[in-house]
């Protein structure tokens, strides 16, 4: 929750000159990785979280 105050990587933002847009293109040109359960978690522990 915001209490009105800026957060420390809000004043660095602020203080390279970055925009709000800046920001926005810079998160949304990012393609988020595929992540598949195979890769994390043996077939038994797949298994046990059904």
């Amino acid at each position: 929750m915001n209490d009105g105050m800026l957060s420390q990587e809000e004043i660095e933002a602020l203080l390279r000159g970055e925009t709000l847009e800046d920001r926005i293109n810079e998160v949304t040109s990012v393609t988020p990785e595929v992540l598949n359960v195979e890769d994390y978690l043996t077939p038994m522990e797949q298994d046990a979280r059904r």
